[in-house]
């Protein structure tokens, strides 16, 4: 949901988005990119995967380098704008 965010902190008018895995059949459809950026993934040794609220970490590091968004190469290593 990162990618939502970072679209919602740039402006981008709300609209529907779908999220593609390479190599998985299907895809996931949220209505409002705007409402999935205020959602985050977590997962552990105990909880199965899920979503929850996004809260920033009081940190600096969140697990995403800004090169990982801008010009790098996506989670499937395809080439992000």
């Amino acid at each position: 949901m990162v990618v939502a965010r970072v679209l919602v902190e740039a402006g981008v008018e709300d609209q529907p988005m779908q999220v593609h895995a390479e190599g998985l059949a299907g895809f996931m459809t949220y209505r409002s990119f705007h409402r999935a950026a205020e959602r985050t993934i977590e997962e552990n040794a105990t909880t199965p995967v899920r979503t929850v609220r996004y809260q920033p970490r009081e940190d600096a590091f969140q697990g995403v380098r800004a090169g990982d968004l801008e010009g790098g190469t996506g989670w499937a290593g395809r080439v992000v704008a």
